[in-house]
């Protein structure tokens, strides 16, 4: 199949040191707060929705001043709360996109169904500074290659064991993150 050339590339194969650095990262795992700010408290959940006006501004002008994307803005957001919490500058997440993605002459057009591809990310920021962790966290997602689909054909296509025994080390409490649109 096309999908199986395409696996065996050397596209493909210059990918496998990007996802290798990205797997070899050291992080902390989802830790106990330690910040001297933060009390643990009881497990809460909290629920909000976004006024139609404050949805249209995040979806539309806040993406302008720094050229971002809706995605980069939740994960920045998502980079800072951890952070605030965990006192720590280096989160790990895996992202899950549609895997979709413009693979080199692979028309899947007249496909069917849900395509997933999963990939790690490790956002490092040293600073606090939300204009600082928003351009870092968009650097950072701009430099994933075919917007992670390669992870997912290393990893279960061509079956790398060094990426899937490095992937399998860090998996454990981890955070996955999908943006899947607008409705």
């Amino acid at each position: 199949s096309q999908l199986h050339t395409f696996a065996q590339s050397t596209d493909i194969l210059r990918e496998r040191d990007y996802w290798l650095a990205q797997l070899s990262k050291p992080f902390a795992r989802f830790p106990e707060p330690e910040c001297a700010l933060v009390e643990a408290e009881p497990l809460k959940v909290m629920t909000f929705t976004l006024s139609a006006s404050d949805t249209h501004f995040l979806l539309g002008e806040a993406n302008q001043a720094y050229r971002t994307q809706i995605n980069e803005i939740l994960l920045a957001a998502l980079f800072l709360a951890y952070q605030r919490w965990s006192c720590r500058s280096v989160l790990r997440i895996d992202l899950e996109g549609h895997g979709r993605e413009a693979l080199d002459n692979l028309d899947i057009s007249d496909t069917v169904g849900w395509f997933t591809a999963i990939y790690p990310l490790v956002l490092e920021v040293e600073s606090e500074h939300v204009a600082d962790v928003l351009k870092a966290v968009k650097e950072q997602c701009r430099k994933v290659p075919r917007k992670g689909v390669g992870f997912s054909i290393l990893k279960e296509l061509i079956r790398d064991e060094q990426i899937r025994s490095l992937e399998q080390e860090q998996r454990l409490g981890g955070i996955i993150f999908n943006y899947l649109g607008q409705f």
